[in-house]
């Protein structure tokens, strides 16, 4: 069950109303209306609030999964705001169907793969995407499968072993391949 579902059976079942929450919370009937309809997750922001108003723990207000998709939603669209694009924009950059910005919206969470995807394509972490982490930056620990060694021929006449990134390794390459041996005498 979705948190706006949570919180109109909650107002049905403790004979409470709409008014009564809004006015608890100090938001407008309209906002309100908005959360139903699924045209705004603002109320995210109000879950401590809305919680106390009904004397439930946050907890109840969300499940892991509905947490998760809203978090998801919520930094996904920050992301597009952050790169100046849309929703729609980076769904097709991604090759992705235009139907998924409606069902993340609407609470969908996408599959891993997907949310792989858009983390590369922002340059962030899966876990920052799903809410369990607030670092941003993606800084991939490095294993030692991905990284190849190299012993270089130093000018000094020393060996130095040096380990290249999968990216450092394309330039590695591009520079061994274009230099010649009269180069590396110069």
């Amino acid at each position: 069950m979705c948190t706006i579902s949570i919180i109109l059976e909650l107002l049905e079942n403790q004979g409470k109303t709409q008014k009564q929450l809004c006015d608890a919370l100090g938001i407008g009937k309209q906002t309100f209306s908005n959360w139903k309809s699924g045209i705004s997750s603002s109320y995210t922001k109000y879950l401590s609030q809305i919680a106390d108003f009904f004397e439930v723990s946050v907890d109840y207000l969300l499940n892991k999964n509905d947490y998760i998709s809203i978090s998801f939603w919520n930094k996904f669209v920050e992301l597009c705001s952050e790169q100046k694009t849309t929703p729609t924009a980076v769904v097709c950059s991604l090759g992705l169907g235009r139907g998924s910005v409606t069902n993340w919206k609407a609470g969908a969470m996408p599959n891993d793969t997907t949310l792989y995807k858009i983390a590369n394509y922002f340059g962030v972490t899966v876990e920052y995407l799903k809410g369990e982490e607030d670092i941003k930056e993606k800084d991939p620990p490095l294993s030692s499968e991905s990284l190849k060694e190299y012993v270089v021929f130093h000018r000094d006449g020393k060996n130095v072993k040096v380990k290249f990134t999968p990216e450092q390794q394309k330039i590695f390459d591009a520079l061994v391949s274009s230099s010649t041996l009269e180069d590396a005498d110069n």
